[in-house]
């Protein structure tokens, strides 16, 4: 018994082509000769032109003057055998002038002698990147000039210790230039306090953020420094701790002002302690209050030099 033959299975060219024209991205279809042959609805809304003023016509038209040479040289390669680039960037032109930043990619199809039949590309809208890139661009530069400026010291570390940003007020703070402190792990924290310091880093890679921190440093010089500081994780795109942000300001003439205040009242008190009459003082609303620790004294009594004054006025003159 034979076996039957079957047809084989015919291609719905119609499936296909609607396929091609609802596909999200742009495609088009070139000929060795530069000429499209057919591009898609995505493709034709992205340039504001409709299908048949694109269809017929040498991509030249659809390009900026300035970038012909440069893709007429692509198409030129890939017609003596070469394979066009897996990607690229370019630019077309949209029917009211305007440029479209576009990402392209192309692959060939070849007859049986090596011969080119035509090139189908993908085209991808690059406007809206552009526009978000351009505006984190911007934002970059506006974050980086507040840090640059900024009067409180800040740098970053990754999640071994070693420094990787300084800004110039932490140069000021601890005397150490950029030159000196990126690259290496901080040259400011005295050998006794690498454990601290090494606790406080475990705890921010942890995800913790840290805050009030007083912490004893010290400069370039080899002097002390006390500074107040913060510190929160760095993360990645991937929401991975890779290190640490740290601001601090500088506290220590304010240490020192506090206990220079504080030397000054003990002796103060002290002085008022050693005067061995009582010390009165009187506030602005003329109230009196004591201030040294002086036994009090009996209250004088004054003679009157006539009962003819009341008792009153006696009392007053006291």
């Amino acid at each position: 018994m034979s076996a039957i033959a079957k047809d084989p299975p015919r291609i719905d060219v119609e499936l296909i082509r609607e396929a091609f024209d609802r596909t999200p991205v742009g495609l088009v279809v070139i000929g060795p000769d530069g000429v499209v042959r057919l591009v898609n609805r995505a493709l034709a809304e992205m340039m504001g032109r409709p299908r048949q003023a694109i269809e017929g016509q040498p991509f030249q038209a659809f390009v900026p003057q300035s970038d012909v040479a440069l893709e007429e040289k692509r198409l030129g390669a890939i017609r003596a055998g070469g394979d066009p680039s897996p990607s690229f960037d370019a630019r077309m032109v949209r029917s009211d002038g305007s440029e479209l930043a576009v990402r392209a990619s192309s692959s060939v199809v070849r007859d049986a002698a090596g011969q080119v039949r035509f090139i189908v590309s993908t085209v991808v809208d690059l406007t809206e990147q552009r526009e978000k890139d351009r505006a984190l661009r911007q934002m970059n530069g506006f974050l980086s000039a507040i840090v640059e400026n900024a009067p409180v010291a800040i740098y970053a570390t990754d999640a071994e210790g070693v420094i990787n940003f300084w800004n110039p007020a932490a140069e000021r703070t601890f005397g150490f230039s950029a030159e000196e402190a990126v690259g290496r792990r901080a040259p400011f924290i005295p050998e006794a306090k690498r454990a601290e310091a090494q606790g406080l880093r475990n705890r921010v890679l942890a995800g913790e953020v840290l805050h009030g921190l007083e912490l004893e440093r010290r400069r370039a010089d080899g002097s002390p420094i006390n500074i107040h500081g913060a510190a929160a994780p760095l993360r990645d795109e991937s929401d991975r701790v890779t290190g640490m942000l740290v601001a601090c300001v500088d506290v220590s003439e304010a240490r020192r002002a506090t206990a220079e205040l504080e030397t000054h009242l003990h002796f103060t008190r002290a002085l008022l302690d050693a005067i061995p009459n009582p010390v009165y003082f009187k506030d602005t609303r003329r109230a009196t209050s004591r201030s040294s620790s002086a036994p009090r004294r009996p209250p004088t009594r004054r003679w009157c030099p006539t009962r003819r004054v009341s008792r009153a006025r006696c009392s007053s003159t006291r």
